[in-house]
């Protein structure tokens, strides 16, 4: 199956793109595109992965919903989703 990630801010700004198409097994999860991602980009993600897990603080969006850490793990992707990883937003 195919999915799109959007990337936003420095993480658009390291890739030097704002969208790219992955290939998934049916089945897999958040989870297991994350740890793809990692391996894929993890050079330019500096600060971003610890290893092949997101590091505290940034969100992940599938079709737009925002998708709990502890869910990662089991909410199953289909074809044509659309995830996005977004970075940490600093307040003031």
């Amino acid at each position: 199956m195919k999915i799109t990630t959007k990337y936003y801010a420095f993480i658009r700004e390291r890739l030097g793109r704002s969208t790219e198409e992955f290939e998934l097994q049916e089945g897999s999860t958040i989870a297991d595109f994350l740890k793809l991602l990692a391996e894929r980009h993890g050079g330019n993600l500096v600060g971003v992965f610890e290893g092949a897990v997101l590091r505290r603080g940034f969100v992940v969006a599938l079709n737009g919903e925002n998708v709990e850490q502890a869910r990662w793990g089991s909410t199953r992707l289909k074809d044509g989703d659309v995830v996005v990883v977004l970075p940490p937003i600093a307040g003031g």
